[in-house]
C-alpha cells in the first residue's frame, strides 16, 4: 500500500460503465408507465383518473419484483463468478412472484371494484373491471424485470434491443387502443407478452 488516494472516478465515467443497467431500468420504467400517460390522452379526464388508479393497483407485483432483484442480482453475480448454475436463483425469484401473483389475481378477478373503491374512492372505480387484465400484464413485467436483471447480472446486453423496441411500440399502439379501459388494458397485456 502505498498510502496514496485512489483516483477518483467521475460520474461520466460511472455511467459509461453501467450503461447497460441504466438501459434495462428506462426500459422497465417506460414500460411501467407508458400507460398511465398514454391513457391521458386516449380517455377523458374522469376515466384516465380511474385507469390510472387501477394501474397504480395492478403494480404490486411489480414492488414484489424489486424486492427479489434485491436477492437475484448479487447470487446471480456470485454464481456466475464461482461458475456454478445461476439458473435455480432465477427460478425461485420467479417462483416468489407466482406465489404472489396467485392471491393478488384472485383478488383483481373477484374484488376488483372493492379494491379499487377502497383505495381510491367510488370516483375513481370506473375502469375497475380492467384491474384482471392489468394485474397479468404488470404480472409478466415483473418476470420482465426478473429476467433483465438475471441477463444483466450474466454481463448480458443483446436482449436490450428487443425490449427497447417493445417500449418503443407500446405508446403507438396504446394511442390507438380502444378507448374503453379494458379493450385498453388488453393492449398493454398483449404488448407485454
Amino acid at each position: 500500500d502505498t498510502g496514496a488516494p485512489a483516483a477518483a472516478i467521475t460520474l461520466v465515467a460511472h455511467v459509461k460503465r453501467a450503461w447497460a443497467p441504466i438501459a434495462g431500468l428506462i426500459v422497465i420504467a417506460m414500460l411501467q408507465n407508458i400507460d398511465i400517460i398514454a391513457a391521458k390522452h386516449r380517455f377523458s379526464t374522469s376515466t384516465a383518473s380511474s385507469y390510472g388508479a387501477t394501474a397504480v393497483a395492478a403494480k404490486v407485483l411489480i414492488w414484489v419484483a424489486i424486492g427479489a432483484g434485491f436477492y437475484l442480482v448479487p447470487e446471480v453475480s456470485r454464481r456466475r463468478a464461482a461458475g456454478e448454475d445461476p439458473r435455480p436463483v432465477l427460478a425461485r425469484a420467479l417462483g416468489i412472484i407466482a406465489v404472489c401473483a396467485v392471491p393478488v389475481l384472485l383478488i383483481f378477478a373477484f374484488a376488483s371494484h372493492l379494491l379499487i373503491k377502497a383505495a381510491f374512492g367510488a370516483s375513481k372505480s370506473h375502469a375497475s373491471g380492467s384491474l384482471l387484465v392489468l394485474g397479468l400484464a404488470f404480472t409478466v413485467l415483473a418476470c420482465t424485470y426478473l429476467a433483465i436483471q438475471y441477463l444483466l447480472a450474466l454481463r448480458r446486453t443483446w436482449f436490450l434491443v428487443a425490449v427497447a423496441l417493445v417500449a418503443i411500440a407500446e405508446p403507438i399502439l396504446l394511442l390507438n387502443a380502444s378507448r374503453k379501459p379494458t379493450g385498453f388494458a388488453a393492449v398493454v397485456l398483449a404488448v407485454r407478452v
